[in-house]
C-alpha cells in the first residue's frame, strides 16, 4: 500500500525544519504525542544525520490485527536520515514482531508552498501474510495517517507560538 500525504504548515521550509528538529519542539512533542520514544542511536554520518529510536504507540490495535500480530499495540523500531540543507528525510520502520513479513519505508520533506511550506510524506506499507496482509496494512496505513495528521495539527500551532 503506498500513500502520500501533505500537510500546509506556516513557515518557510528553512524556519519550520530548524524548529521542527530542535531540542525545544521535539521535548514539545514528545510531552503531548500518545507515544513512548527511546533513543537507541542517533549521530551524525557524513552529511546526514541518523537517528534510531524504540516507538511504542499508547493507542490499542483492533482486534484482529492485534491477534494476527500478537501484541495489541504497536511496537517498532524508526531509522531516519536526515538531510538538514535538502529538508528530506528518509525513514524505515522495523516492527517488534514479524519484521520479515511487515516492510514500511518513506520519505519526509518540506517544500515552499504560498504561505510557507507543505510537508509531504510519502511511504508504502507491505505485509505479506497470506488473507490478513491488506487489513493489516490498512490498519497500519490508518494508525500513521492518523498519527501524521495530529502531528500536522500540533506542529502548525505550534510554528505560530515559537517561531
Amino acid at each position: 500500500m503506498r500513500f502520500e500525504l501533505r500537510h500546509a504548515l506556516p513557515r518557510s521550509p528553512e524556519v519550520a525544519w530548524a524548529a521542527m528538529f530542535g531540542a525545544k519542539y521535539e521535548a514539545a512533542v514528545s510531552a503531548a504525542s500518545a507515544l513512548d520514544r527511546e533513543v537507541l542511536d542517533e549521530g551524525p554520518r557524513g552529511a546526514l544525520f541518523f537517528r534510531r529510536s524504540r516507538i511504542r504507540s499508547a493507542r490499542k490495535l483492533p482486534g484482529a490485527i492485534a491477534a494476527a500480530i500478537g501484541q495489541d499495540q504497536l511496537t517498532y523500531v524508526l531509522e531516519e536520515t536526515r538531510n538538514d540543507a535538502g529538508f528530506t528525510l528518509d525513514w524505515r520502520v522495523i516492527p517488534a514482531v514479524m519484521s520479515d513479513k511487515v516492510k514500511a519505508a518513506g520519505t519526509y520533506a518540506l517544500v515552499p508552498a504560498a504561505g510557507g511550506c507543505e510537508r509531504l510524506v510519502r511511504g508504502e506499507i507491505v505485509v505479506s501474510i497470506p488473507l490478513l496482509g491488506g487489513k493489516i496494512e490498512k490498519g497500519i496505513g490508518d494508525e500513521l495517517q492518523a498519527s501524521y495528521e495530529r502531528s500536522a495539527e500540533f506542529a502548525r500551532n505550534w510554528l505560530l507560538e515559537n517561531t
